[in-house]
């Protein structure tokens, strides 16, 4: 995944701040790859104390999630802690789109195998 400069800027200031405020070591990288993780991290500087990190975080939430973002047409519920939504322990459930599931045919149930005893 290729960020754009502005996130890349983003994120180079976020990954020192939230290890500052939250001892933890973010992987930028893997940010672009997990729409999961992605909200985690967010969440977390949403989540902090710091008035600058919850500010970077409104900011790569939009990056991230919004319609031109890198996983667009959804948000994760983790980050929008700071809206209200959610529990301390993480999402309740995942609001975010997928594409339709593709149709496969119906399989059939596995047989209970049968042992003559005798």
């Amino acid at each position: 995944m290729t960020f754009s400069r502005q996130t890349l800027l983003l994120l180079a200031q976020l990954a020192p701040r939230i290890r500052r405020h939250t001892l933890r070591t973010i992987d930028v990288q893997y940010m672009g790859m997990s729409a999961r993780y992605a909200d985690h991290v967010i969440g977390l500087a949403l989540r902090s104390g710091d008035s600058e990190l919850r500010t970077l975080g409104r900011m790569l939430r939009q990056d991230f999630f919004g319609p031109t973002g890198i996983f667009p047409g959804g948000r994760m519920l983790w980050s929008a802690l700071a809206d209200g939504a959610g529990t301390d322990n993480g999402p309740e459930t995942l609001d975010f789109i997928l594409p339709p599931p593709r149709a496969t045919a119906a399989t059939p149930e596995p047989s209970a195998a049968r042992v003559a005893v005798g």
